[in-house]
């Protein structure tokens, strides 16, 4: 879901399964044709949410950490993850090799001293920091 300054929120409704999200996580950027039954709305339905699984959800925690860190932080999630879910892609590493890659950047990032603060904040810096991310993702990832 994404909340919007205006109070507007818009969300991707499907059925409880994660057979949704992990069929377009190894399908992107194509959908896959009736992996799941659609909602009936025209059936009454309740919807419960649960608090988020932060251990089986880990990279939810570390963009929240980048985002609060500001500057190039969030910049070097997003190079890291996208270098990292290629390399899945390309069938070069595990899923589960996705986080650890995009963690062990994100510290590198923090000891560099490369990173750049929100007040620092310049487009060449984010282009940098894409850059620097990328290319410490493929020496990680030996790509």
């Amino acid at each position: 879901m994404v909340q919007f300054v205006d109070g507007a929120t818009i969300a991707q409704a499907s059925p409880p399964t994660m057979l949704l999200p992990i069929a377009l996580g190894l399908t992107w950027p194509h959908r896959i044709p009736q992996v799941a039954a659609p909602c009936d709305w025209t059936q009454a339905q309740t919807w419960t949410f649960e608090p988020l699984d932060a251990t089986a959800f880990p990279a939810v925690q570390m963009i929240k950490e980048a985002g609060k860190r500001g500057g190039t932080f969030p910049t070097v999630f997003n190079a890291a993850n996208e270098e990292a879910v290629s390399a899945f892609h390309a069938g070069k590493i595990r899923f589960t090799d996705i986080v650890d890659s995009v963690a062990r950047v994100l510290e590198a990032h923090t000891a560099s001293g490369e990173a750049v603060t929100d007040t620092e904040m310049t487009l060449d810096a984010v282009l940098n920091a894409e850059t620097w991310a990328r290319t410490q993702a493929r020496e990680l990832l030996i790509l």
